[in-house]
C-alpha cells in the first residue's frame, strides 16, 4: 500500500511539474518572440531614419552646394560633416517614424 501511494504521489508530482514547465516554456517563448519583434522593428526604423537623412537631406544639400560652387574642402559645414548633427537629425527622423507607429515587418 505504501509503495502504491508513493508511486501515485511521484507520478502526480512529475505530471504537475511537467504541466507547469510546459506553460512556463510557452509563456517565455512568446515573450522572447515579442521582444525580438520589437527590437527588430526598432532596428529597421533606425535604418530607415538613416536612409531618409542621408538620401533626402544630406544629398540635396550637397547637390545645392555643388551647383552653387560653394562646396569647399577647407570649409566646415555642420550639416554635411558633423556626426553630432547627423545623429540628432537621424534621431528626429526615428522619433517621427516611431510616432507614426509603422510596423515595418
Amino acid at each position: 500500500m505504501k509503495i502504491d501511494n508513493f508511486c501515485i504521489t511521484a507520478f502526480l508530482t512529475i505530471l504537475i511539474y511537467s504541466i507547469v514547465l510546459f506553460f512556463y516554456y510557452d509563456i517565455s517563448q512568446t515573450s522572447a518572440i515579442n521582444q525580438a519583434q520589437i527590437r527588430t522593428q526598432d532596428f529597421i526604423r533606425q535604418i530607415e531614419a538613416s536612409k531618409i537623412f542621408f538620401n533626402d537631406e544630406q544629398k540635396s544639400q550637397i547637390k545645392k552646394l555643388a551647383i552653387a560652387s560653394k562646396l569647399d574642402e577647407n570649409k566646415f559645414l555642420p550639416e554635411l560633416y558633423s556626426c553630432t548633427y547627423a545623429s540628432v537629425q537621424i534621431n528626429n527622423y526615428y522619433n517621427k517614424l516611431r510616432a507614426e507607429k509603422t510596423y515595418l515587418l
